[in-house]
């Protein structure tokens, strides 16, 4: 419940304001390039909010349904 609820709150708050924290306030240094930042801050939002950071939740799920697959009865986590 603890990882639901952490995952619920910052999908609300930084899934969709991610980008412009990173467009008014670049991490790199970048200056007076517009269009780079603006790149930057999209593809940065993407990594954290895409198929790559979603991807790391794929091993405990797979670790939960390899336990329940083998012994569905008596689940042992």
């Amino acid at each position: 419940m603890i990882f639901t609820a952490g995952m619920g709150a910052s999908i609300l708050y930084w899934a969709p304001i991610e980008w412009a924290y990173y467009f008014n306030e670049p991490p790199t240094g970048i200056k007076n390039n517009d269009e780079l930042i603006k790149n930057y801050a999209i593809s940065y939002s993407n990594f954290h909010w895409g198929i790559s950071g979603w991807a790391l939740y794929c091993l405990p799920a797979l670790a939960f349904a390899i336990s329940l697959i083998k012994n569905p009865d008596n689940p042992n986590f």
